[in-house]
């Protein structure tokens, strides 16, 4: 029994065997994991394409300022679903530190009207627990777009080729093993511990980190990528295909922020013509002439340029 795996670079598809852990891209010549043998769940794809599409629609009508009744079609021209793998990370710590803090002394003078301020360092200690949980992704092809993504939820399953290809979903590979994911999370523990003592003292004299991981496993999150068009415009966007929440997508501009824009291009632009008007009239000199009128008519032509582009936006995951 083989299984496809996209090339976490080029994105071909290969066939793995079953129980392969590692697979050489014939493509590309990279090199990446299947995660055989490791604790792999995957996000269930409760939503196939219509579905997400329908909802991609309406939020789309919103945020360009249209009633979701007035009858303006979006129309789909590619759907494909991705199940892309992920790190989830959780770990324990502690952080006791000592060091220096800013601290200040004042004093009134013998006849001053106004007190002193002296700014001194004392010594200072602490400690801090925290839990953290870390989650990224274990392939270089996950969109830019979505670096803020988090998974919707627990309601997991144990990973099985067939909720893909039930799916009807592309699987792609990992880059990241275990043991990498666990010391990127560690890292990131003392980074955010860092923060927390960065805010207490001013100097680190000593400092020492107790890290524990508590959890850490392999998941598959579905996600529909869709190219779609309205007005002979092309546009993008990313749909959790385990809860219809559109995460990122271009989409056509607000009706009233386009009429805002262009209103302020062309208060820039006409700005410009009448300051080079009125310096003409005035026979300044070429130095004056230049700069101020080119430099607003420009403002103006570049929020004009704005009025012609897509928005963009996503909706948060609400805690």
């Amino acid at each position: 029994m083989t299984t496809s795996y996209a090339c976490p670079v080029c994105g071909k598809p290969t066939d793995v065997a079953e129980g392969e852990k590692g697979v050489h891209c014939p493509y590309c010549n990279t090199d990446f994991l299947t995660m055989e043998g490791e604790e792999r769940y995957a996000m269930p794809a409760y939503y196939n394409s219509s579905s997400c599409f329908e909802t991609l629609m309406l939020w789309a009508k919103k945020q360009g300022g249209y009633n979701e009744s007035t009858p303006i079609r979006l129309h789909m021209e590619k759907a494909t679903l991705h199940f892309y793998p992920f790190w989830v990370i959780s770990l324990e710590g502690t952080t006791t530190f000592t060091g220096l803090a800013e601290d200040a002394e004042y004093s009134w003078p013998e006849g001053g009207a106004f007190r002193q301020m002296k700014t001194l360092l004392r010594p200072e200690q602490g400690t801090f627990d925290r839990r953290f949980e870390f989650l990224f992704p274990a392939s270089k092809d996950f969109p830019q777009e979505l670096k803020s993504y988090q998974i919707p939820g627990r309601a997991r399953k144990y990973f099985s080729t067939g909720l893909v290809t039930d799916a009807g979903g592309i699987l792609h590979g990992g880059v990241v093993n275990r043991a990498q994911a666990e010391q990127i999370a560690n890292d990131s523990a003392k980074q955010q511990f860092s923060l927390l003592i960065d805010r207490e003292v001013e100097r680190v004299d000593a400092r020492k980190d107790s890290l524990t991981i508590i959890e850490s496993y392999y998941i598959y999150v579905p996600l529909w990528a869709f190219g779609y068009s309205f007005k002979g415009k092309a546009f993008l966007a990313f749909v959790d295909a385990s809860t219809a929440r559109v995460l990122y997508a271009t989409y056509p501009p607000d009706i009233r922020e386009r009429a805002s824009f262009m209103g302020i291009a062309l208060a820039h632009i006409g700005l410009g013509g009448a300051a080079a008007a009125f310096l003409l009239a005035q026979a300044a000199p070429l130095s004056y002439l230049v700069p101020f009128p080119v430099g607003v008519a420009g403002a103006g032509l570049a929020y004009a340029y704005r009025s012609l582009q897509p928005s963009r936006g996503g909706e948060k995951l609400e805690e």
